[in-house]
């Protein structure tokens, strides 16, 4: 089933906004000196931005490759995310999906990458950490609260996940984190796919057309 971002990609191709290969930063990650126990609740400030920051790439893929995300670490070249393509036997498959991902409608795996050289210097990585919140209390497992590095990010049914909407997943979940502020069962009303994939449409909607602005193309 194709993600809400390969449906918008007819509308906004002609624009030129699509660059394969392309990696790119998120926007406003919390400081890695916000304390440990705070780290699943940080405010994610991404409306205030004036860039929006997922370029997204789409490759193709066969039955035995896999496409995934990277999220690299604050000590890897500041967070930010890549593609990754792995075989569908990666280890991450035998996993199961993290807590949060699953009451929202869209389970995803994550992982710490087994090689050295794709896990980077040792940082802290708060994008991951958002996603391995409790969907009870807001709050990540320790060992996911800092000191994270590099993370590995794929759907459980193995079907293809790009930059783009990770992004706006995590910013989704961000948005979870803020109503643990309201009380217990304020986070419920996020817990709905339907809620979820207009969040994603509108939030790559709104990337693509400010591109294309930046681009001095018109908006319809």
């Amino acid at each position: 089933m194709p993600t809400v971002f390969q449906e918008l990609r007819s509308q906004f191709e002609p624009l030129g906004l699509f660059a394969p290969g392309t990696t790119s930063e998120p926007s406003a990650a919390a400081p890695a000196s916000k304390p440990p126990t705070a780290a699943g609740r940080v405010r994610r400030r991404t409306r205030d931005n004036t860039t929006f920051p997922y370029e997204p790439s789409l490759v193709s893929t066969n039955d035995t490759t896999a496409i995934a995300v990277m999220i690299h670490s604050e000590a890897d070249g500041g967070v930010h995310y890549s593609e990754y393509l792995g075989p569908r036997s990666h280890a991450i498959f035998k996993t199961s999906p993290v807590p949060t991902s699953q009451k929202i409608g869209f389970p995803l795996l994550v992982q710490r990458p087994g090689k050295s050289s794709e896990r980077g210097p040792p940082g802290d990585n708060q994008h991951a950490t958002w996603l391995m919140i409790d969907p009870i209390t807001g709050l990540a497992p320790v060992e996911w609260q800092c000191g994270v590095w590099n993370v590995i990010v794929a759907t459980a049914d193995g079907e293809a996940l790009d930059t783009a909407t990770l992004g706006a997943i995590t910013d989704y979940v961000s948005d979870i984190l803020d109503t643990f502020e309201d009380g217990a069962g304020a986070a419920q009303g996020y817990h709905n796919r339907g809620r979820l994939d207009r969040y994603i449409a509108d939030h790559l909607k709104m990337q693509l057309e400010f591109k294309a602005f930046q681009q001095g193309q018109p908006r319809e």
